[in-house]
C-alpha cells in the first residue's frame, strides 16, 4: 500500500509540475500576446500620426499651388496693364511730336494764321471727308467747328479711336487765340486731355456764346435785316427761332417785323404768307430781284437820267429804274411783246409791278399800263 501511495504521490507531483509549467508557458503566451497588442496599437498610431502629416503636407501644396496660381494671375494682368501703358505712352509720345513738330511750324511762319493743312488720318474702310475750316476763337463759330469735327469723327472711327487723337486732331484746326488756349491748355497735360468730352466742354465754354432760351426769344424782337439781304437775315433769324421756342405765329410776326420798308411793301402787294417758311421763301425772291433791278442799272439800252424831253411832275415817267429812263425803241419793244415798262419781266403789268412798289415811284393812271 505505501508503494501504492508513493507512486500516486508521484503522479501527482509530475502532474503538478505538468500543470505549473502549462501555466508557465500561458502566462507567456497571454504576455507575448499583450505585447504583440500593443506593437500593433503602437503600428496604428503611427500610421495615423503619418497620415495625418500626409494630409497637412497635401493641403500646404494646394494652398501653395493656390498661391502660385494668384500670383501667376496678378503677374498677367500686370503686364497687360504695362502693355497698355507702353501703348498709351506710344500715343502720347506721338501726339508730342505731332504738336511739337506743328509748333515749331508756327515759329518758321511767325503767325499762326498761315498755319498748313493738318493731313485728316483715313482708314481704307471709313469714307472720306472734307477737313473742316479752321477755327480762330471767333465768336459764335466754337459750336459748328466741333460739330463738324463730331461727323468726321462718327465718319471715320478708325482714324480717330481714343480721344488723345480726336483732341489732337482738333487743336492742329486751330488759329490765333484758339491755338493760343490750346497751347496753355496742351503745355497742364490736365484731364482736359485725356478726355475729349471734357475738352469740348472746356473749349464751349470759353469760346461758344450761343444764345438759348430767353436770350434768343429777346433778340428776335431786336434784330433787323438793314442792308444785308433776306438770306442772311434769315439764317441769323432761324438759328434765333430754334433756341426760342416761339410757336410759328409769333415767328412769322417778329421775322416780317424785322424786314426792311422796302421788303415789307413788297410782301404787302402780293400777300403776306402766315407761315414762317413760305414767308421767308417769298421774301428772299422779291429781295434778289430787287437786287437784280438795282445791277441792271448800267445795261446798254437805258439811257441816262436828264436826256430826252422832261416829264411834267404832274406826270411823272414811270420806266425809270435808278434815274434812268428807257429809249422809246426800247419801250415800244416792251408793250409789243407785252412786258412789263418798270423791270421788263413778263406775267405782270406796271401797275402791279413789285420793283415799283418798293421804290415810291408814283404810278401811272393812264390805261394800259
Amino acid at each position: 500500500m505505501s508503494q501504492q501511495w508513493e507512486r500516486m504521490e508521484q503522479m501527482l507531483q509530475a502532474i503538478s509540475l505538468s500543470l505549473q509549467s502549462s501555466n508557465t508557458r500561458l502566462d507567456q503566451h497571454e504576455q507575448a500576446l499583450v505585447h504583440h497588442k500593443e506593437a500593433e496599437a503602437r503600428q496604428q498610431e503611427e500610421a495615423t500620426r503619418q497620415q495625418a502629416v500626409q494630409v497637412a503636407q497635401w493641403e500646404s501644396v494646394a494652398h501653395q499651388q493656390a498661391l502660385l496660381t494668384s500670383q501667376r494671375d496678378s503677374m498677367t494682368l500686370q503686364q497687360e496693364n504695362l502693355v497698355r501703358q507702353q501703348a498709351d505712352i506710344a500715343c502720347q509720345r506721338e501726339d508730342l511730336l505731332r504738336h511739337t513738330q506743328h509748333l515749331q511750324q508756327l515759329d518758321q511762319r511767325g503767325a499762326a494764321q498761315h498755319l498748313p493743312e493738318a493731313p485728316v488720318p483715313h482708314s481704307s474702310a471709313d469714307p472720306r471727308v472734307s477737313q473742316p475750316h479752321r477755327y480762330d476763337g471767333s465768336k459764335g463759330g466754337c459750336r459748328g467747328f466741333l460739330t463738324q469735327c463730331d461727323l468726321i469723327f462718327e465718319l471715320q472711327p478708325r482714324a480717330f479711336s481714343s480721344d488723345r487723337f480726336r483732341i489732337a486732331y482738333i487743336i492742329t484746326l486751330l488759329t490765333d487765340k484758339a491755338l493760343k488756349w490750346a497751347t496753355a491748355v496742351w503745355a497742364k497735360q490736365g484731364s482736359v486731355c485725356s478726355s475729349f468730352k471734357d475738352f469740348q466742354e472746356e473749349m464751349l465754354l470759353v469760346f461758344d456764346q450761343f444764345t438759348t432760351g430767353p436770350d434768343a426769344a429777346k433778340l428776335l424782337m431786336t434784330i433787323r435785316q438793314d442792308k444785308r439781304s433776306v438770306t442772311d437775315y434769315a439764317i441769323e433769324f432761324r438759328t434765333l427761332a430754334e433756341e426760342s421756342e416761339w410757336n410759328d405765329k409769333a415767328l412769322v410776326t417778329a421775322f416780317h417785323h424785322g424786314l426792311s420798308d422796302a421788303l415789307k411793301d413788297g410782301l404787302a402787294s402780293i400777300g403776306c404768307p402766315r407761315e414762317l417758311e413760305p414767308l421767308i421763301a417769298h421774301a428772299v425772291r422779291l429781295d434778289n430781284r430787287m437786287r437784280e433791278r438795282r445791277g441792271d442799272q448800267g445795261v446798254s439800252w437805258l439811257l441816262p437820267a436828264g436826256s430826252g424831253r422832261s416829264k411834267s411832275r404832274e406826270d411823272p415817267e414811270p420806266m425809270q429804274l435808278g434815274g434812268a429812263r428807257l429809249s422809246a425803241k426800247e419801250k415800244e419793244r416792251r408793250m409789243r411783246e407785252g412786258l412789263c415798262l418798270y423791270c421788263g419781266e413778263t406775267g405782270h403789268r406796271l401797275s402791279s409791278c413789285l420793283e415799283l412798289s418798293g421804290k415810291g415811284v408814283v404810278r401811272p393812271t393812264r390805261g394800259g399800263l
